[in-house]
């Protein structure tokens, strides 16, 4: 809920983050810049899109008194296209 008492439920897409994402990126502790390097090199980070599935551009204002506690948050639900039922064939 935003100081108007507005509340945002936004269905919002991913991508593979790119270079451009990654210097939007707060800048790594020493000890993680090898580990941040490795995961850039597998394409292991997603960003957020800048626009929900709507084509409406995504509210990131995620600071302030929300409804329920005294702050936002951005809960993150990651599911599959395709379910796949995981067999003993499958098992990775």
């Amino acid at each position: 809920m935003d100081a108007d008492g507005h509340s945002y439920n936004q269905s919002v897409g991913v991508h593979h983050c790119n270079e451009a994402d990654y210097e939007k990126f707060y800048p790594s502790v020493r000890d993680q810049h090898l580990l941040i390097s490795k995961l850039k090199e597998e394409n292991a980070f997603y960003c957020l899109d800048d626009k929900d599935t709507d084509g409406k551009p995504l509210e990131t204002l995620l600071f302030g008194k929300s409804d329920i506690v005294m702050h936002h948050r951005l809960d993150i639900i990651f599911t599959p296209c395709v379910p796949e039922q995981l067999t003993k064939a499958n098992e990775h």
